[in-house]
């Protein structure tokens, strides 16, 4: 039993590990939903649906000293 405490252990340890923050949670626009990627109009959210992308959406990434700041550049939005 002890044994198996132990093993249970290091592997409860491994996955924390493995989910720690080594990198940037979203790498590209496909880990976001669409509705991340296009948001509109709703209760808690903006008033009026943002304009259609009519160029580019561009994510940009950035690394502070406590984690990573991810912003989506909707230039059609406010060119």
């Amino acid at each position: 039993n002890n044994n198996d405490n132990n093993n249970n252990k290091n592997n409860s340890n491994e996955k924390n590990n493995n989910n720690d923050n080594n990198g940037p949670t979203i790498r590209s626009f496909q880990d976001l939903s669409p509705s991340e990627l296009h948001p509109q109009a709703g209760p808690h959210r903006h008033i009026v649906s943002p304009p259609p992308d009519e160029i580019p959406v561009t994510l940009v990434t950035c690394s502070t000293t406590v984690g990573y700041l991810h912003v989506m550049v909707h230039p059609s939005w406010a060119p």
